[in-house]
């Protein structure tokens, strides 16, 4: 905290002009008969501003505003786009005219805050478990309070934070939109259940619901967790009841029949579950058991699959799907036309002519051909690999083409060459714990136990691979980085990296690297921050980095970071 006071204090008397006006609205007069006693004033009141924000807890970018989290949860905000909503800030801004009015001025939440997120309208959960709500309209007005209940914002939303009448600690949150209908839930620490919105989905017994405020819905078990999919709603009870409501009309709340649902109904699942998810229409459920039941949202129960192992996670890709199980083998089923199943080219013999076919697709799991334990799955996008990191750090991939430079000729068919029907192992001889895709571009990036990466891929052209140059790389190339990496950051073009000992380093397309200067890098350059970075908020322009000692920096398009308090300066 010295060093801000410090500072601020040595630019006032060097400058003579602390606050230019065109920031803070304040006359300065640099004449030999200034009034001293006011220069003095307006310093405390900087160093003031300073003592209640510093040092950060978090910084959290929504819909064009900032909000600053101090360490004992104060929260304050100001506009950083343009286009910023008002009425997002959490207080009424009409006479806000410069950055120390907004930074003066904390949002009237009188509790300590711990996060702060979008839901069409801006909620915070403090660290009791409260939860409070503001910029409100007649276009969102499902948040959680009965708007026409405050008359005097009635036209222009609700400025001040209003706390909901939910009476027990919230634990989470979960918005559907669907059909223009906006249904909102809330879990308790005590595992019940809370709604507002529109229709049978709200789970209150009216299937023509309209409700404003949290109702609590009667679900007498403890719920930890519900789960949307389309305009069908579950919830997962700790004792692995499941239970149904809203949309059935193709019976897929397993209920035996096809009428819509108002309020949760308990349905017969072989086996109590312990999650249940929707990836791509394909429902899936892993039981306490640790069995895993698939079904395509339709009217017949989901069907066991055949795994004489225990479940841990299901992942799907494209037609195919994975199956990894808690010792570390992975299964897959579905399509193997592009290999994606790691099992090889599938025979199957024709009895009748003691022929082999090649089967496309499989409906029963096969074990994908990898003689280590897996640990992780990663996917990017069809027609590139899959990659898996096993429990020793090695890395394999499988499926799609062999070499990307291949997918610049699609439209034509592949041969059995050109696709990877088996796993191959990566030529890296460090362990592997973590894979960064660039999701956009065929770029990977592998980060060892060691902290070295190693990156590859087809775009290069403005240096994004961190090697070197600015050439394509076939096979894992070290970053040119020394340090030790904990973090790796992608962005579009641009590549992040925080190290151990908190320095951010940052390189390709040179538009946001915080470097000051123009031209594309193609090696690691360190960002100009005195102070160990905690966290990297990537938003458009600027971007912001919340620091380990609790300062914030930002930096615009090709320009180098400031400390946020330090801008004022300016």
């Amino acid at each position: 905290m010295k060093k801000y006071i410090l500072y601020t204090v040595c630019l006032l008397i060097l400058s003579g002009c602390a606050f230019l006006s065109n920031v803070f609205g304040i006359e300065v007069n640099s004449s030999s008969n200034t009034n001293n006693s006011n220069i003095d004033d307006k310093t405390a009141n900087i160093n003031d501003i300073v003592s209640k924000l510093y040092p950060v807890k978090d910084f959290v970018y929504i819909s064009g505003n900032g909000y600053i989290i101090s360490k004992n949860g104060s929260v304050y905000s100001y506009p950083i786009s343009r286009n910023a909503s008002s009425f997002s800030l959490g207080y009424n801004a009409n006479n806000m005219e410069t950055l120390k009015d907004y930074l003066n001025k904390p949002i009237n939440i009188p509790e300590p805050v711990e996060k702060i997120f979008d839901y069409n309208c801006i909620y915070a959960l403090t660290k009791s478990g409260s939860l409070y709500v503001w910029s409100m309209t007649g276009d969102n007005s499902y948040c959680g309070i009965d708007y026409h209940l405050y008359e005097k914002n009635r036209k222009n939303g609700i400025y001040d934070p209003v706390k909901l009448n939910i009476s027990e600690p919230v634990k989470k949150i979960i918005q559907h939109n669907s059909h223009y209908k906006v249904v909102k839930y809330i879990l308790t620490e005590n595992g019940s259940l809370y709604a507002w919105g529109r229709g049978y989905a709200v789970g209150n017994g009216n299937p023509s619901a309209d409700e404003k405020q949290p109702v609590k819905i009667n679900i007498h078990n403890y719920i930890n967790d519900i789960v949307i999919i389309q305009d069908s709603i579950y919830a997962i009870s700790n004792d692995g009841t499941l239970y149904g409501w809203g949309d059935n009309s193709r019976g897929q709340l397993y209920l035996g029949d096809t009428k819509d649902r108002a309020t949760p109904t308990k349905i017969n699942f072989p086996e109590p579950v312990k999650e249940f998810r929707n990836i791509d229409n394909l429902i899936y459920a892993v039981t306490h058991n640790g069995s895993v039941y698939i079904s395509w949202h339709k009217e017949e129960m989901p069907i066991k699959v055949d795994i004489k192992e225990r479940i841990k996670d299901v992942i799907k890709f494209g037609n195919c799907t994975y199956f990894l199980t808690e010792t570390g083998t992975l299964y897959s089923l579905g399509s193997n036309k592009d290999g994606y199943l790691g099992t090889g080219k599938i025979k199957q013999e024709i009895k009748e002519t003691e022929e082999e076919i090649i089967l496309d697709e499989v409906s029963e799991p096969v074990k994908v051909k990898i003689n280590e334990p897996v640990k992780k799955l990663v996917t990017q996008k069809e027609e590139y690999p899959v990659y898996a990191i096993t429990e020793n750090g090695s890395v394999y991939k499988w499926g799609g083409v062999r070499s990307a430079d291949l997918l610049d000729s699609r439209a034509r068919n592949f041969t059995d060459e050109e696709i990877l029907y088996l796993p191959e192992k990566i030529a890296v001889n460090e362990k592997i714990k973590e894979i960064y895709m660039n999701n956009n571009k065929s770029n990977i990036y592998l980060l060892t136990d060691n902290g070295t990466a190693y990156a590859w891929g087809t775009y290069n052209n403005n240096g994004s691979l961190g090697v070197g140059d600015f050439i394509t790389k076939e096979y894992p190339t070290k970053v040119k980085l020394d340090e030790h990496i904990k973090k790796l950051i992608l962005m579009e073009d641009s590549v992040y990296a925080i190290t151990k000992n908190g320095s951010l380093y940052s390189w390709g397309q040179n538009e946001f690297l915080g470097l000051d200067s123009y031209e594309d890098v193609n090696i690691p350059t360190k960002v100009d921050i005195n102070e160990p970075v905690k966290k990297l908020i990537l938003v458009s322009n600027p971007v912001y980095t919340v620091t380990e000692n609790g300062s914030i920096y930002f930096w615009e398009k090709n320009k180098k970071p400031k400390e946020l308090l330090s801008s004022f300066m300016e």
